[in-house]
């Protein structure tokens, strides 16, 4: 049951990624809130590499880390122009719906299906991020 908890709190920091991205994108460069985002998690990804030990690398990881770090470049400049431009409501769900896209494509790709309570789970975290703007607004 601690994967509950754990989509839990990616559900909650998700939507809260977005919310806190839509609010200061006007004020504040995007690069910048890019940089912050990925200090924050490279953070916390030290602290518990720290407390669990750093895995050793192999060969492939250094070419991995290379073709992540241009998509995730890429990805949220995209990102922060659709938010800049519309409503969160009209840019994030595309983003809330990869989980469900996920479950589809890993059944056709590797014949794995999850659990009932995982299809509602992340069917639940996609209706959170549709509600973020009204969370943001209250």
């Amino acid at each position: 049951m601690l994967w509950i908890l754990l989509a839990l709190l990616g559900a909650v920091t998700n939507a809260a990624y977005f919310i806190i991205v839509k609010k200061y994108i006007a004020a504040i460069d995007p690069r910048i809130l890019t940089g912050i985002g990925f200090t924050l998690g490279g953070c916390l990804l030290f602290a518990v590499s720290a407390l669990r030990g750093f895995p050793v690398p192999g060969p492939e990881f250094f070419p991995a880390v290379a073709i992540t770090v241009i998509l995730n470049i890429l990805g949220l400049n995209l990102i922060f122009k659709a938010l800049s431009s519309s409503d969160l409501s009209l840019s994030v769900p595309m983003l809330s719906f990869t989980p469900a896209i996920l479950i589809g494509t890993s059944y056709v790709i590797l014949h794995e299906a999850p659990s009932l309570s995982r299809v509602f789970w992340h069917l639940y975290h996609c209706e959170w991020i549709l509600c973020a703007e009204h969370i943001c607004r209250a």
